[in-house]
């Protein structure tokens, strides 16, 4: 299991936080023969809007995991196991927290958790151990 460090960041005017190392659950009985070699992280992450204004998530559009060789991972919707869901307005002084899953490579020596937003500058990444 590749254990992500616990972070906090600020992007804008939210704040954003990882709420526990990611799991990794047994492999699926529903993966198919091809995909025997990957498994699945799943990450809890929150976020609170310090703003005066509504924000939106999007776990699909903003929410990434890259390997140690550069490749990139977005949100399995499939992932089974996860609690909440990191998607939906969030109102000023509020917040929203939810599990967000990604299959990978078993052989990933590394992963980097990444929240950017594609209407602002700047990204939050969360390097793993």
């Amino acid at each position: 299991m590749v254990a992500l460090r616990l972070w906090c960041g600020r992007l804008g005017e939210a704040s954003f936080s990882i709420c526990g190392r990611p799991s990794i659950p047994e492999t699926s009985p529903s993966l198919s023969s091809r995909r025997r070699k990957s498994t699945f992280a799943i990450v809890d992450v929150s976020v609170e809007n310090k703003g005066d204004k509504e924000a939106s998530i999007s776990s699909l559009m903003q929410v990434s995991m890259i390997d140690g060789d550069g490749f990139k991972y977005n949100v399995n919707v499939v992932v089974e196991g996860t609690k909440g869901s990191f998607d939906g307005k969030v109102a000023a002084g509020r917040s929203l927290r939810g599990e967000v899953g990604f299959e990978v490579p078993q052989t990933a020596k590394s992963l980097e958790f990444i929240f950017s937003d594609p209407f602002k500058k700047g990204e939050l990444i969360w390097k793993a151990k």
